[in-house]
């Protein structure tokens, strides 16, 4: 799974990906949550299979 890629394809941008890290505590079965980290912005990412990815831009909007 291309995160970045995801986040981009969703209108975000997202100019060269740094990492990306799960947040075990606040994924679920079928629902995993990421922190994504990108040169310009950060994101919160909740991806849900067959489904568009919930986005939240962290830090100062």
């Amino acid at each position: 799974m291309d995160l970045a890629a995801q986040v981009r394809g969703q209108g975000f941008p997202c100019d060269k990906p740094k990492g990306a890290e799960k947040n075990n505590k606040a994924s679920r079965p079928n629902e995993e949550v990421w922190i994504l980290t990108c040169e310009n912005a950060s994101y919160r990412m909740t991806v849900v299979p067959d489904m568009a990815a919930k986005v939240e831009k962290l830090g100062k909007q």
